[in-house]
């Protein structure tokens, strides 16, 4: 079956290019993540960054409940690092299961091999259509290695 073509709108939302990373939060005790990129530095002082996060997400409401949430920013070649986050998982397993994982002062798991980490607490948050924008304050960060951060754009700017 054959996608419809995207409309030009849709073409031309996919040309803002976005950064990729690994969101991490908690719940209770056990880290979850997912893949993230409606991310963008908002504010130098304090810094801050925004994150949007999809209303249907099963993350949402454990960044709500922890109140914080840490970003793992990928690299070009970082494909392994995004990869179990993207794909079904036996029964029992984790996508952090086999990667090298540090813990931040707040406790949130970050990727050890990734280009940089941030550690931020959410400081408020807004509805924006079909997201939620959180306003993350950061708090703490590492820059691991030097690299470039992987780039995504979309064939559809409006969809994932």
């Amino acid at each position: 079956m054959t996608r419809p073509e995207p409309t030009p709108l849709a073409r031309a939302l996919g040309r803002l290019p976005s950064g990729v990373y690994v969101v991490t939060s908690r719940r209770g005790a056990a880290p979850v993540g997912f893949v993230g990129s409606f991310v963008q530095q908002v504010a130098f002082e304090p810094p801050t960054v925004v994150l949007a996060v999809g209303q249907e997400r099963d993350q949402l409401p454990d960044l709500r409940a922890t109140g914080r949430f840490a970003l793992s920013v990928l690299g070009t070649g970082d494909q392994a690092l995004m990869s179990p986050f993207l794909k079904r998982l036996a029964p029992g397993a984790t996508p952090f299961d086999g990667l090298a994982l540090e813990r931040t002062g707040s406790g949130l798991v970050v990727l050890a091999a990734s280009l940089a980490w941030l550690d931020c607490r959410i400081e408020g948050e807004r509805a924006a259509g079909d997201h939620v924008v959180l306003f993350g304050v950061v708090e703490e960060a590492a820059l691991n290695h030097e690299g470039d951060p992987r780039v995504h754009v979309r064939r559809n700017g409006l969809s994932y």
